[in-house]
């Protein structure tokens, strides 16, 4: 039921159980963006199930460091996430190298959504 719900959300590609039914693999249209406030508000419905997180295992897009933060706007998309960044992120972005792959968990606090980034490469 929730591996439904969860494909019928605007801008799912495919979603499928993952390796337990506790952990789903969603896939993403390019040119969409899919929130953990959507998935909070589809949880809520069905009342049978606890939202915990949500982990994106890539996104590609454009990084930079606004003032103080690192952004991330998506490609296709144009989401912009603020970053949490490792690293290795710092030192792309330093570099001059903005378009980047990664990984990380994704946050929402209202309108402020937010990747703590766990992975980083720079884009080809």
């Amino acid at each position: 039921m929730l591996e439904k719900s969860l494909g019928r959300l605007d801008g799912v590609a495919s979603a499928r159980m993952g390796q337990s039914k506790f952990f789903y693999e969603i896939k993403v249209k390019e040119a969409k963006t899919l929130l953990p406030s959507a998935i909070l508000d589809m949880v809520k419905k069905l009342e049978d199930y606890a939202y915990v997180g949500m982990t994106i295992t890539e996104i590609s897009g454009t990084a930079e460091k606004s003032g103080a933060d690192y952004v991330l706007v998506a490609r296709g998309s144009n989401q912009k996430y603020v970053l949490k960044p490792t690293e290795a992120l710092k030192k792309l972005v330093g570099e001059g190298k903005a378009k980047v792959t990664l990984a990380g968990k994704l946050s929402q606090e209202k309108d402020k959504v937010t990747i703590e980034v766990a992975e980083v490469k720079a884009a080809k």
